[in-house]
């Protein structure tokens, strides 16, 4: 079964895609870009180490109004 890797929202997608862009190195955003693609095949690849779970709170955005 193959995956699709998805961003929550639009605006969330476009950060990544802008801050992808900022990486002066091609090679490196393109070894991120492969990371990316691996996880459609496997989301949680044996072996690798889990993501650090975070403690909240958390800010990703920051709202004003």
């Amino acid at each position: 079964m193959k995956y699709e890797v998805k961003f929550p929202t639009h605006s969330i997608e476009k950060s990544f895609e802008k801050f992808l862009l900022k990486i002066p190195q091609r090679n490196t955003q393109n070894k991120i870009m492969q990371a990316i693609e691996k996880l459609t095949n496997d989301p949680r690849p044996f072996g690798k180490k889990p993501f650090k779970k975070l403690k909240p709170p958390i800010q990703f955005y920051k709202y004003t109004a």
